[in-house]
């Protein structure tokens, strides 16, 4: 109803979102996927699951660059549109950095400003 539109306008107006509710996935990229799936081992490559269809990549960045330098990053196409998240591939600069950043985003839920 409008009143409840009002209402919502009213009690939102002027605030930012803290959270948008979907979780991230953070694990280090393979060179070559294995047969027997062991978890890969640490590198600086990091692949990402969960970042929302059509937020920009620089906003992915800032998340990144609290843990380093981003060498490289590049958001994947999601091959099904009807899904709400795409997948990211993240370059850091050392292994050690993307440790910490893997360490502390897996599983995160994104707090963006939006």
């Amino acid at each position: 109803t409008p009143e409840e539109a009002n209402a919502a306008i009213a009690g939102m107006n002027g605030e930012a979102p803290t959270g948008l509710g979907l979780a991230m996935t953070v694990n280090f990229a393979e060179v070559k996927p294995s047969t027997e799936r062991a978890e890969p081992k640490p590198n600086n490559n990091l692949y990402v699951k969960g970042w929302p269809v059509g937020f920009p990549d620089f906003l992915l960045q800032s998340e990144f660059q609290q843990f380093g330098h981003v060498v490289r990053l590049r958001l994947l196409d999601n091959p099904d549109p009807e899904q709400p998240t795409c997948a990211a591939l993240v370059q850091m600069s050392r292994v050690e950095e993307a440790v910490v950043a893997m360490r502390a985003l897996n599983g995160r839920t994104l707090s963006l400003r939006l």
